[in-house]
C-alpha cells in the first residue's frame, strides 16, 4: 500500500510478511517526511520535558501560567 500527495515526491509506504510466529511489518517514508516525523518527536520530548519542570517546582508553575495569562490578554 502506498499513499501519495498531489506532488509525488512524499510517500509512505507500508510492506506486511508473514513470517514464523507472527506477521512483520515494515513502514518506510520519504526523506522530507522522516526528517518531519523525528523533528515531531523531538518537540514533543521537549514539551514533555518542559511539563515535567512545570509541574515539579510551583514557581516554575507560577511563572508560565503568568506567562499564559499575558498571552491571552496580549491576543
Amino acid at each position: 500500500m502506498s499513499i501519495k500527495n498531489l506532488y509525488g515526491d512524499l510517500y509512505i509506504t507500508t510492506q506486511q510478511q508473514d513470517v514464523y510466529g507472527g506477521t512483520e511489518l515494515r513502514i518506510a517514508a520519504s526523506p522530507y517526511l522522516a526528517d518531519l516525523l523525528k523533528w515531531v518527536e523531538d518537540h514533543r520530548s521537549a514539551e514533555l520535558h518542559e511539563q515535567q519542570l512545570r509541574n515539579s517546582d510551583p514557581n516554575v508553575k507560577l511563572a508560565w501560567d503568568s506567562y499564559k495569562m499575558a498571552v491571552a490578554l496580549s491576543k
